[in-house]
């Protein structure tokens, strides 16, 4: 009785229409563990890459992950046209979990290459998935409901990188910074056991047929089309521009806490826990300060 009324005032505040949260709180539940696992696996990448190499490596790195990424995505992308999104992501959650499972091996046992591989690993698997999962997110709600229900699931996001950024730092220091791949390979496990309630009860996945075209036709059709439309060439410049701001600045960041920290196990991990935290917590209090500040101002 008590859970109920407790749900159902958390609903109301919330601003949800009846029966509303329940489908609520599994995609939270879905985006918290999601992200949950980005926070370890990267603050585990950085402290395996910034121990095993110099300064001099990290463009290398950036480039190298980037290459990868790119050609990632243009799979992906290509094979959204006959892959539901649910089942695409269901493959990449439980093959990502592989993958950090065996990047922890690698980045122990192989100390040439290793935690290289792991740096490209984690920076192209994250980025996949978080773009894929927010795809399932949509596919779960509709126009009307969307309004409501995005900003509390991203809400979700927003407390994952606060609380998991704050964890890192002592997780690090008593499992060991490399575990860190395992526990997030975890988080990547249970946000698969959600998606499966998910695709029973809120989504309705619809089998694809496949083009007529191949694979790589598709492909290079979808490159065509970037190219010929300004609107795509524009935001692709666009996002150009933000890659090379963001890698200048993880440059400096990168640099900052090989310095400070590389001589400490679990220094660089806690340290880039720390900034995820605090950089979560801030986008956890900026919708409450601007709220305020165009109340104030009369907006």
């Amino acid at each position: 009785m008590v859970p109920g009324v407790v749900a159902a005032s958390v609903s109301t505040w919330l601003g949800l229409q009846e029966g509303e949260g329940p489908r609520t709180s599994r995609l939270f539940s879905f985006i918290f563990l999601l992200t949950a696992a980005a926070v370890l696996a990267k603050s585990a990448q950085r402290e395996l890459f910034l121990a095993a190499y110099p300064r001099s490596a990290i463009p290398d790195a950036f480039l190298l992950s980037a290459g990868v990424l790119a050609v990632t995505s243009l799979a992906l992308s290509a094979s959204t046209e006959r892959v539901s999104p649910v089942r695409l992501t269901r493959w990449m959650l439980g093959g990502g979990a592989l993958l950090l499972g065996l990047g922890f091996f690698a980045g122990r046992a192989w100390a040439a290459g290793g935690p290289m591989t792991v740096y490209v690993l984690v920076e192209v698997l994250i980025s996949s998935l978080l773009g894929q999962a927010w795809a399932v997110v949509s596919e779960a709600v509709d126009v009307r409901s969307a309004k409501r229900l995005l900003p509390v699931v991203g809400l979700g996001a927003s407390l994952s990188w606060t609380v998991g950024g704050f964890a890192v730092s002592g997780l690090a220091r008593a499992l060991g910074p490399a575990s860190l791949l395992l526990i997030a390979a975890g988080a990547l496990l249970g946000a698969l056991g959600v998606l499966q309630v998910l695709s029973k009860k809120d989504l309705t996945v619809e089998p694809r047929q496949a083009p007529p075209t191949g694979f790589f036709v598709g492909l290079w059709s979808g490159l065509k089309s970037i190219a010929q439309e300004p609107l795509t060439r524009v935001l692709a410049a666009i996002i150009t521009i933000e890659l090379v701001v963001e890698k200048v600045t993880d440059f400096q960041l990168f640099a900052f806490a090989q310095q400070q920290f590389s001589g400490t196990t679990g220094g660089v991990a806690g340290f880039m826990g720390l900034f995820f935290g605090v950089t979560g917590a801030i986008t956890l209090a900026a919708p409450l300060v601007s709220g305020r500040l165009l109340t104030t101002f009369g907006s």
